[in-house]
């Protein structure tokens, strides 16, 4: 029975991506393309469970071609994880630079959760997945989790509520464990929603959770 290619929105902070994930739907040859054919897949198989062949029938190329882009599947590997972690990097730096002009907690809870209540970004819930399953595999894949995902993420989110706090728009509170409260919830939804693109059913609503926990912070925090 043929799978039903999933569509996927490819757009990545200002960057189309217009890659079919069935050999049928189109042919696309560029090196973008090559490296988010090989986070997807990666994220659906795991590193060992895709083979440069495959990589290259899904892109609709000859193995040779690739090659001429990555010279090992290792090579590509790398390349992809490399990419994700630049692709997170800019997000939470434009997250961060729109916390900084903030000193509202309601407003700040609203820039946190405004982009993972849309989700819009689906390239990204697969390129997330595929850290997050790699990471006991691949040293540089821990790298990137360890970094961006939860040190670099919960750095900016405690400097925003400590500046919140500091202005009074809210009572103090511990920031750091309301930091990763939101952060494990978001990267939650993040993979729930990867989950629901490969059409299976999940537990719960992501989005109405983290719109619950937005409301319960609201009210706890500053009584709104």
């Amino acid at each position: 029975m043929p799978r039903t290619p999933i569509e996927l929105n490819y757009h990545i902070l200002g960057q189309h991506y217009p890659l079919p994930l069935d050999s049928n739907a189109g042919v696309c040859k560029t090196r973008d393309a090559i490296l988010l054919c090989a986070t997807l897949l990666f994220a659906q198989k795991g590193y060992d469970g895709v083979s440069v062949g495959e990589l290259a029938r899904h892109i609709g190329i000859k193995p040779a071609s690739l090659y001429n882009h990555f010279q090992s599947k290792e090579d590509l590997w790398k390349a992809v994880v490399l990419h994700t972690e630049q692709m997170y990097n800019l997000y939470f730096d434009l997250l961060n630079a729109e916390l900084c002009q903030t000193e509202n907690f309601a407003q700040a809870l609203e820039i946190i959760f405004r982009e993972p209540k849309l989700m819009e970004n689906h390239f990204t819930c697969f390129a997330f997945n595929l850290i997050l399953s790699e990471q006991l595999r691949d040293e540089s894949a821990w790298e990137v989790m360890s970094g961006v995902f939860l040190e670099k993420s919960i750095r900016i989110l405690v400097a925003g509520f400590d500046r919140c706090i500091q202005h009074g728009s809210v009572r103090p509170f511990h920031t750091r464990p309301i930091a990763i409260l939101i952060l494990n919830t978001v990267l939650n939804a993040v993979c729930m929603e990867a989950q629901r693109l490969m059409g299976r059913q999940t537990p719960y609503d992501p989005m109405t959770l983290m719109s619950d926990l937005q409301t319960a912070l609201t009210q706890l925090l500053i009584g709104e």
